[in-house]
């Protein structure tokens, strides 16, 4: 909402403004309400590509009466303002041609995220309240002429009745503005270009509360530009996409030069002293793909990145210096892709072996971001054994991903590489990247738990993270009284991604010394995300009958680590504990219903002792009907159904299909296996960035149905819980030929094993390009 700050205007003046602009009241609205739609100018008359700002002026001479419009002209996608009445609002044009509207009538603003906040209720009063909007942000005039803009709200009304709704009813009130559209002449926009361009590629002048002079013409001078449209305002866009690619993309894709906008990035893109950007290169494609649009012809968006990103890769031998490195982490980020004929998603192809040897050849002047990416999850881009040289050399300055591509190309080497570095005093990698075959290192165990304790007795986590996951990784029982009085001193100080390690070595080698150890992690106060699920993230370490048994003991007596103990459940309890899980479920959801506590949830007014019967019992039904040990028989369908309301229930099955079954039938049936990707390096979140121990080593995870499965053997384990002779086939949507070597793994112990699948027929449909 805009308030005026400078009560220039009288009321006289107004009624002679609106006077003049022709607006006259509809005769349904009310005669103590009046509204103005004016100008902002004072005059009617603009160039073509000239700012139109126009205002709404809201006044009346009854108190309390009517409410001032809640969030007007707000059109930002963030936040959801919380009003007694939503003023909508919409600007249409009689005229049919010579102008543009560059998006859909406004309903108000769209949301699209953030939080909620109120918006306090006032009622407008006899001073007017002024309400700007610029016209040309949302319409452009690219002929003369004369267009008569039309403007529509929707405002709250009360009177005595209904000033204790929470709604008050709406009245829609409509107003109308002439516009003289004329041609613009040529020393006004040289002067609109002058300035725009000097405000557009200097700094921007501090942010004041109110804003300066200097900022308001700044702004404005900006706002000109991006209006005016004409060819040289695009060129000097086009040039400004290199240092605000969001704004400038903004200006470009609206203007009726965007050809010459496209021509100048074109050049832009060659110019031997200009460094080209991912984001200028971004704007760039989606510039062209908009240009197609307004011709009404179709291209595939990784057609025009080909193109350009083989115009800019042709470019760079006659680039100098940075611009060069640059424009080379541009083209190594825009690879080319597959096209599926079969749906799933595209996936990342090498590039050819003259690219490979660019990026091989400055390899060490690419930025850290983009060489961090060409190692983990753009890989696939630059395997080959021309990389080799480049891999070695990072990884042997400490870089894990390198070390891990390294192993991948040259075997041998980077082993006995990896065999010193596990030793080494002072350990740099963690047991994710020293992969080595061997259970356990018996000849360097000793110099590992060495490690561990010399570290043990510092203040340095990062080298005790390392060392502590080596020690889980290739340590046996022999070391432990080496290293068990440092664990005992430190234990319960330690962060959780040094106890994760060592409580699982202890799990691995003596179940008698761990199962004390967890419990009195698990006693203490904790405060970090990833103990808030200790059981849980020990289980992807060392699953062992102590955490099921500690696991259970927590959900038995409802502890705050109870909801841990059935996640852990869920993965790891053997078709044994089925019916001793069904027990626990009956029992907590039996109190959760007991003392009136399902009904205070519903009605939301739990109690925290609510909160935590339902939290239990809701894990503890997917434990039960999702476990990874067992599947759900029909039998177990008919107990869940008499034991949930119907919508628990049918919320459970439309995790994976809405109105499915939970129960495999006794007999085959055919089932969809569906695949996703483990989150990328840049995916993670950072509570894993110090415990990259436990990331997968695996591309995918699966799913069957409600049934997880965190990598292929767990997959393995599950099929076989499946019927003999049942059917599988693959999510078309989920796999492709990327994803052939595990596909062929899958389907081969599906025959292996009497079931029946067509992978061939599969990946037919997603041949590789």
């Amino acid at each position: 909402m805009i308030r005026p700050k400078l009560q220039w205007f009288a009321l006289t003046g107004a009624l002679l403004a609106w006077s003049m602009l022709g607006q006259q009241p509809t005769t349904s609205e009310p005669a103590d309400l009046q509204v103005q739609f004016r100008s902002g100018t004072g005059s009617n008359r603009f160039r073509i590509g000239e700012v139109i700002p126009v205002e709404v002026l809201l006044s009346s001479p009854t108190a309390n009466r009517y409410l001032e419009p809640c969030a007007l002209f707000r059109e930002t996608n963030f936040g959801f303002p919380q009003c007694r009445f939503f003023s909508r609002w919409s600007f249409t044009i009689t005229s049919e041609t010579g102008w543009v509207d560059y998006k859909k009538e406004f309903g108000g603003p769209q949301a699209g995220g953030g939080p909620t906040f109120e918006v306090p209720t006032h009622y407008l009063t006899t001073q007017p309240l002024i309400f700007s909007y610029v016209l040309t942000n949302r319409f452009r005039f690219d002929k003369p002429g004369e267009y008569t803009i039309h403007f529509q709200l929707d405002m709250g009304a009360d009177d005595e009745e209904t000033k204790a709704q929470a709604h008050p009813p709406g009245i829609t009130v409509t107003r109308e503005v002439v516009l003289q559209i004329v041609p613009a002449d040529a020393d006004w926009q040289k002067e609109i270009v002058r300035q725009g361009t000097e405000a557009w590629f200097q700094p921007s002048p501090r942010e004041t509360n109110p804003p300066s002079q200097s900022l308001l013409d700044y702004k404005q001078a900006k706002l000109a530009l991006c209006t005016l449209g004409t060819p040289e305002t695009a060129r000097v866009l086009a040039k400004g996409a290199l240092p605000s690619y969001d704004e400038a993309e903004r200006c470009l894709r609206r203007s009726p030069s965007l050809s010459a906008g496209i021509e100048e990035m074109r050049r832009l893109l060659v110019d031997p002293d200009i460094a080209v950007t991912p984001n200028f290169f971004s704007v760039l494609v989606k510039l062209n793909i908009e240009e197609f649009r307004r011709v009404g012809a179709s291209v595939l968006t990784q057609d025009i990145v080909n193109t350009e990103r083989d115009v800019l890769f042709r470019a760079l031998p006659r680039k100098r210096g940075d611009a060069q490195v640059e424009s080379l982490a541009t083209v190594l980020r825009n690879p080319l892709r597959t096209e599926l004929n079969g749906g799933g998603d595209a996936f990342d192809l090498p590039f050819p072996p003259e690219v490979i040897t660019a990026a091989v050849d400055n390899f060490d002047r690419l930025p850290q971001q983009p060489r961090e990416l060409l190692l983990e999850d753009g890989w696939v881009r630059i395997r080959s054994s021309l990389m080799l040289p480049a891999v070695r050399e990072t990884a042997e300055a400490s870089d894990g991903p390198a070390l891990l591509r390294w192993l991948e190309l040259d075997p041998a080497p980077a082993t006995e590489f990896i065999r010193k570095e596990i030793v080494r005093p002072q350990p740099r990698f963690s047991s994710y990247y020293l992969r080595l075959p061997d259970a356990s290192l018996p000849a360097q165990e000793k110099q590992i738990a060495a490690n561990f304790a010399a570290f043990a007795t510092l203040n340095d986590d990062r080298d005790l993270v390392h060392s502590a996951s080596l020690l889980h990784r290739y340590a046996t029982g022999a070391v432990l009284p080496a290293v068990l009085p440092f664990i005992d001193s430190k234990l319960v100080e330690w962060p959780c991604s040094i106890q994760v390690p060592v409580l699982a070595f202890l799990l691995k080698v003596s179940a008698g010394q761990a199962a004390p150890r967890v419990e009195r992690v698990l006693g203490t106060s904790r405060t970090e995300v990833c103990t808030s699920r200790l059981l849980t993230t020990l289980g992807l370490l060392e699953p062992s009958p102590v955490l099921q048994r500690i696991a259970l003991a927590q959900v038995e007596a409802g502890t705050s680590d109870a909801v841990d103990g059935a996640i852990y459940l869920k993965r790891h309890a053997p078709p044994e504990l089925k019916a001793t899980i069904w027990r626990e479920l009956e029992q907590w959801q039996g109190r959760f219903v007991a003392g009136g506590a399902e009904k205070r949830w519903y009605r939301s007014a739990a109690t925290s002792d609510d909160r935590v019967k339902h939290d239990l019992a809701m894990e503890l039904t997917t434990t039960f009907e999702a476990a990874e040990g067992w599947v759900l028989t029909r039998d177990d369908e008919k107990q869940l159904d008499a034991l949930l309301d119907q919508e628990s229930l049918k919320a459970l099955g439309c995790r994976f299909a809405c109105g499915a079954s939970l129960a495999i039938g006794p007999g085959p049936g055919r089932f969809t296996i569906v695949g996703n990707r483990h989150p990328t390096e840049e995916e993670r979140d950072n509570a894993r960035e110090s415990m990259e121990y436990l990331n997968s080593s695996e591309r995918l995870r699966y799913r069957i149905n409600q049934y997880g499965c965190a990598d292929l053997q767990t997959l393995k384990d599950k099929l076989l819980q499946f019927p003999a002779g049942s059917a599988f086939v693959f999510n078309p949507e989920d796999f492709s030929e990327r994803d052939r070597k595990e596909l062929v793994e899958i389907a081969n112990f599906l025959a292996e094993h009497h079931y029946k699948v067509n992978v061939q027929g599969f990946l037919a449909l997603n041949p590789p390009h």
